[in-house]
């Protein structure tokens, strides 16, 4: 559709990471070494669901992430774009038939694909659409030739007091220095 509005979507999955099968031979990616305080000494444990952060986990994600946007992508021709367990897409503001917004059609085709289909619980609170709103701390506004982005005031200001805290500190905690 030439010379339409843009507008855009977005999805997150609730628990990703606990709900990934492993692969056989990277079974040995979910042990880890825990402190039993009953026994009173180190154990090591295969865990039954992934620990966010985890590489086993990395990995199946990534896979299924791969898995989803190629059945958008080859089956209805539909980019959609991923961070981790958080999906976006774009598309050209229409109305359908059924009067939906182009974009709340492709939130619902998207969830019948991954939750009706290949069985993935999708978080309702964080679904949205329009030409406005938040994408991984940033206001994004979709315009006609444009799309315009600035830092959301409330991430921008935990992002300060990082900053502060950091340099206050003068060394970064592991959780600092991989963000």
């Amino acid at each position: 559709i030439s010379g339409a509005r843009l507008t855009m979507g977005k999805s997150d999955f609730k628990s990703a990471f606990k709900t990934l099968p492993v692969k056989e031979e990277q079974e040995w990616l979910t042990y880890a070494l825990i402190f039993n305080p009953s026994a009173e000494r180190l154990q090591v444990v295969k865990l039954y669901s992934q620990v966010f952060g985890s590489i086993g986990a990395v990995v199946a994600w990534n896979r299924t992430a791969k898995l989803i946007k190629g059945i958008m992508e080859e089956l209805f021709q539909i980019p959609i774009f991923s961070y981790v367990d958080d999906f976006f897409f774009v598309i050209p503001q229409f109305e359908t038939q059924d009067g939906r917004t182009s974009a709340n059609w492709l939130a619902d085709v998207f969830e019948e694909i991954v939750s009706d289909i290949m069985g993935w619980a999708l978080d309702d609170e964080k679904r949205a659409t329009g030409t406005d709103m938040v994408l991984l701390g940033m206001n994004v506004g979709m315009e006609i030739g444009c799309s315009t982005w600035s830092v959301n005031w409330h991430k921008g200001q935990e992002w300060l007091a990082d900053i502060d805290e950091i340099l206050e500190r003068d060394w970064l905690t592991p959780a600092h220095a991989s963000k």
